[in-house]
């Protein structure tokens, strides 16, 4: 036996409770009086008299109604379970979620073959595709044991002995779930700003106190920055500085000669259109989709339009690449400011577009996702040349 035991008072099918609940419908109802310890809490004497005589109120309760036959344990009924209507419409919605899973609308969790190519299955929301960390997975699934050691514990630690008193603060299990994984940090440039003054009168006051006993040239010293990094390229932690990239175009420009328009040519020549990829996905964003395979219509119409026009003949897409966590782009985006948004796995074209766009798109697994389904999506729309 494992402790999974279930009570049923009566002979009606389906009318097993688990004990707390028997226990709560029977003596512990009998055995209640109006108001229950509301108001005695601060009185041991009141408390004692009510516990020492519950078990007799329940006594006397349980006679009462067994003498007016206001019992109806052995009541025999047809459950509201086992009844044709609600039969039908339970067979009603294991069609309708079949369906769903047929349509790819929904991640199908007993597909035997993906399971089978993936030797570790993410733990994922079947409807959002939303994917949640490794290591927050593990430990939400091993919830039931972490709580059974934590129990142990209490009982060792507080019951068995006096480690600890019984009624100190018990700790707090951080287990966290998909819900309070959605939570965006952000790093305010206020506290940046006082970390870097805080610096500033700290080697300033050092360097007064040496130049008093020392020979220093305070103006030669101060004719270089006081810091470990450059602060008109770096933040005080060492992250590079946000600027514009603008303007080192129009720098680079200057020094190349550039044509304003190509040479007209008696012949038409072949012309080849370059599109940054991430670029247009910024630029028209869930351009009003609401699945992923509308957006990836959206992103093919936008590809395929310079075709044929001006000799179009090739149409190139490009897409951006942050892999590595020592790119200029992961420090930018650690000066952003850090994003919880989770990962989502487009599990085909009916997957639905994220309300939260802009939370969406800076998560960069799910830049990848998007980027590899654009790709299987225009291949299927006759897109051959995706490069």
């Amino acid at each position: 036996m494992k402790g999974n035991h279930a009570i049923c008072r009566s002979s009606q099918p389906y009318s097993r409770v688990w004990t707390d609940m028997a226990l709560e419908q029977s003596i512990n109802l009998d055995s209640k009086k109006r108001g229950g310890i509301v108001g005695i809490t601060q009185k041991q004497e009141a408390l004692d008299r009510l516990f020492l005589t519950s078990h007799e109120r329940a006594a006397i309760a349980s006679a009462t109604k067994e003498m007016c036959a206001i019992q109806d344990s052995e009541r025999v009924g047809i459950h509201k379970e086992t009844g044709t209507a609600r039969r039908k419409k339970d067979e009603n919605d294991v069609q309708k979620l079949l369906s769903v899973f047929k349509s790819g609308l929904a991640s199908n969790p007993f597909d035997i073959d993906t399971l089978e190519k993936e030797e570790c299955q993410p733990l994922l929301n079947i409807i959002s595709g939303v994917v949640l960390p490794q290591p927050v997975a593990m430990r939400l699934v091993e919830a039931k044991n972490i709580g059974k050691t934590e129990l142990n514990e209490f009982v060792t630690k507080r019951l068995d002995s006096n480690e600890k008193g019984f009624w100190e603060t018990l700790p707090h299990l951080t287990i966290k779930t998909f819900a309070s994984m959605a939570k965006t940090k952000t790093v305010k440039t206020a506290t940046d700003r006082a970390a870097v003054m805080s610096s500033h009168h700290d080697v300033l006051g050092r360097l007064l106190i040496v130049a008093q006993t020392r020979d220093i040239d305070l103006k030669a010293v101060f004719g270089h920055e006081l810091s470990s990094v450059p602060y008109a390229l770096a933040h005080n932690d060492g992250s590079l500085r946000n600027n514009v990239k603008s303007d080192l175009l129009a720098e680079l420009e200057t020094k190349v000669n550039v044509l304003a328009k190509l040479p007209i040519s008696e012949e038409p020549l072949p012309t080849s259109n370059l599109i940054d990829a991430m670029d247009m996905i910024q630029m028209i964003k869930c351009g009003g989709a609401k699945t992923f395979g509308q957006l990836a219509d959206s992103y093919y119409d936008i590809i395929s339009a310079p075709l044929g026009v001006n000799e179009c003949n090739r149409v190139d897409v490009v897409f951006d690449r942050y892999a590595k966590p020592t790119s200029t782009k992961a420090g930018e985006r650690m000066c952003r400011g850090s994003s919880t948004a989770l990962e989502i796995r487009i599990l085909g074209p009916a997957t639905p577009v994220p309300k939260q766009w802009e939370k969406y798109i800076k998560n960069p697994r799910n830049k990848e996702n998007l980027c590899a389904s654009s790709v299987n999506d225009g291949v299927k729309l006759q897109l051959t040349d995706w490069n």
